[in-house]
């Protein structure tokens, strides 16, 4: 009996054949290309791939316009859609952004390395080798938290540093099934080494993962849908950033606002960020009370350069008074601050920016400390490890402005 190398022997394909596949081949990897660029011109009349050539092409700016491709592809997309639905529902399977958990949770997978992964000071200190990355700039984030209270201190405002907590570190059994309680919150293992150089430099820091870990067992902390805290969790960590912050307002007059309670129903970032068919139920909407805080006639509360308290933030101070981020407005953490504390409190916060962007904000502001009392900084643990983020040393006028 012959093999299959017998059989194969002598089979020859033919040039009509050959040519054939040759064009149905250039066909199929050219009508992508081709429907993406119909669709862009007939959207914007422009075509994005001409913008490679406004500045000399990089190896990152090409990595970039590649993920650019991959994520907009509108075909890209059309497909991704039920294949990811698919993964979801047969194998509880995510993306390269997404981990689905346990009970409808979904987390995101940078979150979920931070916690498995090696310590964030290590990891930020190791330069990054072979990109255009490769620059002399302070990557440890203790030394930017260290000089900017330092420069605060110069102008007599006290900083109260607070990286809040991700979700895995909270909800961990919803990621690991087995995971013991008394292993306490899931965070990185350089916390403990992070709060003691901070608290050796004389930073005041809050760290409000204890509270939410003390406060499970009720309502959802963070949303299952979400990268962010509910209302509810919002709630805890304003009460202890409210707590180590009161003292230092201690003679300046309080001032009273009043609460609307509103229903808010969300999306969430991680299912869109999972892309999934909305309408498969793989990934509900979460619907969410919130609390705005009001004046007394009714008009948001938020303070301006005058305030005693500046809070410096990221999208979990935003998620709950930006309207577009879809979970209401003037419910923040800006808001919640000033209902506790009885003070108007400005607020400077960036999607993505509580790192770096916020303190150069303040910088180019100098009026925006002049009458401070007390800078609440309060950042994402998740800009700790995530390699992207800077953590720059910027420069503040020293003293009294």
């Amino acid at each position: 009996m012959k093999g299959t190398t017998g059989l194969m022997e002598g089979a020859a394909i033919g040039r009509g054949t050959a040519g054939a596949l040759a064009a149905v081949f250039v066909i199929l990897i050219g009508i992508p290309p081709v429907h993406q660029f119909v669709r862009e011109v007939r959207g914007s009349g422009r075509w994005r791939f001409l913008s490679l050539f406004r500045e000399r092409p990089t190896r990152e700016s090409l990595k970039a316009f590649e993920d650019g491709l991959a994520r907009d592809s509108d075909l890209a997309a059309k497909v991704r859609a039920p294949y990811q639905s698919f993964l979801t529902r047969a194998l509880r399977q995510g993306n390269e952004k997404v981990v689905v958990g346990r009970n409808g949770w979904l987390f995101y997978r940078q979150e979920v390395e931070m916690v498995t992964g090696p310590g964030f000071l290590s990891r930020k200190a190791a330069p990054e080798r072979g990109t255009e990355k490769d620059r002399a700039k302070p990557a440890d984030p203790v030394a930017a938290i260290v000089d900017f209270h330092r420069r605060l201190r110069a102008r007599g405002i006290h900083l109260v540093f607070v990286p809040i907590p991700v979700k895995p570190f909270i909800y961990p059994e919803e990621v690991w099934p087995g995971y013991p309680v008394s292993a306490g919150p899931a965070w990185n293992a350089d916390r403990d080494a992070f709060l003691r150089r901070l608290g050796e430099a004389g930073v005041e820091t809050v760290d409000v993962t204890d509270d939410l870990w003390r406060a499970k067992g009720g309502a959802d902390l963070y949303l299952r849908n979400d990268t962010h805290w509910t209302p509810r969790g919002l709630g805890v960590a304003a009460d202890r950033i409210a707590a180590g912050v009161r003292p230092c307002l201690e003679g300046i007059p309080r001032e009273d606002f009043a609460i609307r309670r509103e229903v808010v129903t969300g999306a969430g970032d991680l299912r869109r960020s999972l892309e999934v068919r909305p309408w498969a139920g793989l990934v509900p909407s979460q619907t969410v009370e919130i609390e705005r805080i009001l004046q007394e006639g009714g008009g948001g509360i938020r303070g301006g350069d005058d305030a005693p308290v500046l809070l410096l933030g990221d999208s979990f101070t935003n998620v709950y008074s930006r309207k577009e981020l879809e979970w209401g407005e003037g419910a923040g953490l800006g808001e919640q601050l000033a209902a506790r504390l009885g003070v108007r409190v400005q607020v400077i916060a960036i999607d993505g920016g509580g790192a770096t962007a916020v303190r150069e904000t303040v910088a180019a502001r100098p009026s925006a400390l002049r009458r401070k009392k007390v800078v609440v900084w309060a950042c994402s643990a998740r800009d700790l490890y995530d390699g992207d983020v800077t953590w720059e040393v910027v420069p503040l006028a020293e003293g009294k402005p």
